[in-house]
């Protein structure tokens, strides 16, 4: 699969998914509505991004309000629901102190002209961590109204866990080397298209599932 093919594919599972998660909207859980907010959002940066970095040269400038968003996203999912003092206290101190570090980032050693791989490693590393840990003390679950939430977890752990890979390679995407730049861009958009087909699987599944609690 081509760059160009594996770009516009993942773009035509992201609408698809976006299509699946308006048609079930009404039968999702609220947590799961975030998640259908995230590719809104998501889907619009990705059909705007070509066009922006033909008037502006760069989209990176653009890219780097999309990672602190997904990040917001992502952890609103996960600790959604979650009614004890601790977990809340875990979830506002990721929140801030992620926010607090992208900004001393990109007043520092982070440039807005660049790809923004640190901000995106720390968020991703701490999205990773997170997911591990709510999967494997939900493993057990047998209820069947959670499968699509672990399915979900699944999803965002291979994407950003891959995404972590890639941008700890920034290096690599940044050098001359333009089959090696191809082939990572690659890989980026087929854990696109996994995190966008299990979300399509757990929408699906939800929809199927009348007032299901999460």
């Amino acid at each position: 699969m081509g760059l160009t093919l594996s770009i516009y594919f993942a773009q035509l599972i992201e609408v698809a998914t976006l299509a699946v998660g308006f048609y079930v909207y009404k039968a999702l859980p609220d947590k799961f509505k975030v998640l259908v907010l995230l590719v809104s959002i998501s889907t619009f940066f990705d059909l705007t991004l070509g066009t922006l970095s033909r008037i502006f040269g760069s989209n990176h400038v653009f890219l780097q309000f999309f990672t602190p968003v997904s990040y917001i996203f992502i952890i609103i999912f996960l600790f959604y629901g979650i009614k004890n003092n601790s977990a809340r206290l875990i979830k506002w101190f990721l929140f801030t102190g992620y926010l607090i570090f992208v900004i001393i980032a990109k007043l520092t050693f982070e440039s807005f002209m660049t790809i923004d791989n640190y901000s995106s490693s720390v968020a991703n590393s701490i999205i990773v961590i997170v997911t591990t840990y709510f999967l494997l003390t939900n493993s057990s679950i047998k209820n069947s109204e959670y499968k699509p939430n672990i399915i979900a977890m699944i999803g965002i752990l291979v994407y950003y866990g891959g995404g972590l890979f890639i941008f700890a390679l920034s290096n690599v995407i940044l050098s001359p080397n333009n089959l090696m730049l191809n082939n990572i861009w690659i890989i980026h958009s087929i854990l696109h298209i996994i995190f966008d087909i299990s979300l399509i699987i757990a929408f699906i599944e939800l929809g199927r599932i009348p007032n299901a609690k999460l």
